[in-house]
């Protein structure tokens, strides 16, 4: 089969924490891969998944190859250059700082029975949000703006939004000192 491949190089993402994130998806479907790698709470997660995305694309565009059987058939993390700065230690000595960067290739290609996962991804459509956003603020704008007019009365009387019940005193658990 054809595969296609994408490569991304010089993420300022030291390899060896690129490579606990690249572990999680070798090998999974593509759909799979891009489910685990969207949930993730690495900050690796959000280039691999843009290089997953370019590499799916390439594929169906460029080879042809549906979107359905694509699994991950290779994901190698390489070193990069690294960045050498330094900081003062005690008594006049240096620590080197090292800045490590990572090359990453991701190979996706097709095979037959790849088993699609039991859940769909869901894309944002980003057009018509921009639209509800402006009105939001506005409308928040001149919410404020009655805010403060009703502030700047003679009698300052309070608003119904500020209604909120007072906090009750907790008791300490644990004191330090005996009363």
């Amino acid at each position: 089969m054809s595969e296609a491949k994408a490569i991304l190089r010089y993420v300022k993402i030291s390899p060896r924490k690129m490579r606990l994130v690249a572990g999680l998806v070798r090998g999974l479907p593509v759909k799979a891969a891009e489910a685990e790698l969207a949930l993730s709470s690495k900050r690796a997660g959000v280039p691999l998944l843009k290089l997953l995305r370019s590499a799916v694309v390439n594929a169906v565009n460029n080879n042809k190859l549906p979107e359905t059987s694509l699994y991950i058939k290779e994901l190698r993390v390489d070193e990069g250059p690294v960045i050498k700065r330094w900081t003062p230690r005690a008594k006049g000595s240096v620590a080197m700082i090292q800045k490590k960067m990572s090359h990453v290739l991701l190979v996706v290609d097709a095979k037959e029975g790849v088993r699609q996962p039991s859940f769909s991804v869901i894309k944002k459509d980003y057009s018509a949000r921009a639209g509800k956003k402006k009105a939001k603020g506005e409308s928040r704008a001149s919410e404020q703006k009655n805010r403060k007019k009703q502030l700047s009365g003679t009698n300052k009387q309070k608003i119904k939004g500020d209604d909120k019940p007072e906090p009750e005193k907790k008791t300490k658990l644990f004191q330090r000192k005996s009363v």
